[in-house]
């Protein structure tokens, strides 16, 4: 859903699910999305955003979750999805993050991420169909 409306080159879109607000950008060159995720959530409780691999798993998918910890400090984690429920991380994250912050229980995350994809990061045009 929220692939389709990145699709949309340099168009600013947003998604609610589950009373998280998911919104995107594609940059003016068409190169890079903008993501940003903003939702009422407990400290070391994350919030993910995903692009499966392939339809009705996500073992292999390209996964992104953000977290505050108990500090309040929010963190920002790069990985893959694996054959058990579990997240496996990059030695090093594709991701540019933003300024992001955690107010009140609200957590706000903002990364930036190539739209073609490279190394772990699956291309969001190939699922921008819903394929």
């Amino acid at each position: 859903m929220l692939l389709t409306l990145l699709a949309t080159a340099s168009a600013a879109s947003a998604l609610n699910i589950n009373g998280f607000s998911y919104t995107g950008n594609v940059s003016a060159d068409g190169n890079t999305a903008t993501i940003c995720i903003n939702g009422s959530v407990a400290q070391n409780t994350y919030i993910g955003f995903g692009v499966a691999k392939s339809a009705g798993t996500m073992s292999g998918a390209d996964l992104t979750i953000a977290f505050a910890d108990a500090t309040g400090a929010v963190k920002v984690l790069h990985g893959s999805g694996s054959s058990a429920p579990a997240f496996v991380q990059d030695a090093t994250s594709p991701l540019t993050t933003a300024t992001n912050s955690y107010t009140n229980g609200v957590l706000n995350v903002c990364f930036s991420r190539p739209l073609a994809g490279s190394g772990s990061v699956l291309p969001l045009s190939a699922t921008a169909s819903g394929k």
